[in-house]
């Protein structure tokens, strides 16, 4: 697959226009699958960071710019301790 290609020739240090090259691809569709890898990572920690703060996916998406579907797929599995109200 072109993007995994990419992103691992990317990860080895090689620039988008030699990546394209090497690949028989367009300068652009290069940026874009790196672009991509980039943002989507960032939006994850993100998401992450703000479920441990205790903001809903609908907050999370509203404060990132992303669809709620999307922060609740990135921080999904953050685990959240309820703090125990009274004695038990």
């Amino acid at each position: 697959m072109l993007a995994e290609k990419v992103k691992r020739l990317h990860k080895q240090g090689f620039g988008r226009r030699k990546i394209a090259d090497m690949l028989g691809s367009t300068e652009s569709i290069v940026y874009g699958i790196i672009r991509r890898e980039y943002e989507s990572k960032t939006s994850e920690e993100d998401s992450i960071r703000l479920s441990k703060e205790g903001l809903t996916y609908e907050e999370i998406a509203n404060k990132l710019g992303i669809h709620a579907n999307t922060a609740w797929r990135n921080s999904r599995h953050v685990k959240i301790e309820t703090p125990l109200v009274g004695d038990r």
